[in-house]
């Protein structure tokens, strides 16, 4: 039996309709299991983020009730580095020409370095800070109620930076997200970044957190530049074109005492940013807490440093509880403008 031209014609339209019909289902059912796969990971992700967030609060619930008392070592060596332009020869791409152009090198350092006897006190709702300069430049000094010398952003009660960015009270203020993994001084870390919800005075301070994923404490915080105080963007003028000016401020939490974690370093970094995305580093001050030694706080504490017990100052009752001594580690450390203010410890 012969088969017509028309009716081949119209067995093979049909086989080809249902070969379409069949690939539009597989790529549907795939576009289908993607959705939902998807859907699933947000769900997922937002349950961690949701979990992230509670026992981070509670840590820092912690912080904000425990009494306080230590003093530590404050180390801190501020660096400024200076530049002149240099002429040298250029191949330009795509072509086999040279040209003549400048660029920046480093023609010079200065450097500054302070010894600080740190002082904490935070008992009920009061909290005290206090710092005796020890040492400046390589001399002795003896100088009561110091001062940060030479830095130009300063962070009061590093201790509570945690607390503006995670306590209960804050997360109602802010928007948090996941935003990868990274190992802090050994420990596994979630990233997080926060923002706020609308803009507050009373606490306008943003940036990326770092939280330790086996018992949520703050291992790290990262603060945004444009969420510090008196912090202004600049375009600077030079010989090789305008530089932008960009600052990193971080600070580590790596000593842990009794659940808490205290800092350990800080660091504040000034860049100038060339048109080609290249970065010169302008200045830097790094901060090390060594030598920490922690009291029990009792009733009516006043403080006289346990280094200079013949000092003039407050006499103190103190019950010598544990000292926990660090090595020293070179790394870099800004105070910030950002003040932490006592209302804040909410």
């Amino acid at each position: 039996m012969k088969i017509g031209k028309k009716t081949k014609l119209a067995i093979l339209e049909k086989f080809i309709g249902r070969f379409l019909l069949f690939i539009l289902l597989l790529t549907l059912c795939g576009f289908a299991r993607y959705f939902f796969s998807q859907e699933n990971k947000i769900v997922k992700s937002q349950e961690k983020l949701s979990k992230i967030l509670e026992k981070t609060g509670d840590y820092c619930e912690k912080v904000k009730k425990m009494a306080l008392f230590y003093v530590c070592k404050e180390k801190i060596v501020k660096k400024r580095y200076f530049y002149k332009t240099e002429t040298y020869r250029k191949k330009l791409q795509d072509a086999e020409a040279w040209a003549w152009t400048s660029r920046l090198k480093v023609k010079g350092t200065k450097k500054n370095t302070y010894t600080y006897d740190y002082q904490l006190i935070k008992k009920g709702d009061e909290l005290k800070e206090r710092r005796i300069l020890l040492e400046e430049d390589g001399k002795k000094k003896l100088e009561e109620s110091a001062e940060l010398k030479m830095v130009k952003y300063v962070s009061k009660y590093l201790v509570y930076g945690p607390v503006g960015f995670m306590s209960k009270y804050w997360q109602d203020y802010f928007d948090y997200e996941i935003v990868g993994k990274d190992i802090e001084e050994g420990k596994e870390a979630i990233i997080l970044n926060s923002f706020p919800m609308s803009a507050i005075e009373e606490n306008d301070n943003y940036g990326r957190i770092w939280v330790d994923e086996e018992d949520f404490s703050i291992l790290k915080i990262e603060w945004d530049p444009k969420s510090i105080k008196d912090y202004e963007e600049e375009v600077i003028p030079s010989p090789i074109g305008d530089l932008e000016k960009e600052m990193i401020w971080s600070v580590s939490y790596c000593i842990e005492k009794n659940g808490v974690r205290f800092p350990s370093k800080q660091v504040i970094q000034e860049f100038l940013i060339n048109e080609e995305g290249k970065k010169f580093i302008h200045q830097e001050t790094l901060f090390n807490y060594v030598d920490y030694k922690f009291f029990k706080v009792e009733v009516d504490v006043n403080y006289r440093s346990p280094n200079h017990s013949k000092r003039k100052g407050l006499s103190s009752k103190l019950s010598w509880e544990i000292g926990l001594k660090m090595r020293p580690v070179l790394t870099s450390q800004f105070s910030f403008s950002r003040m932490v203010k006592l209302k804040n410890l909410k």
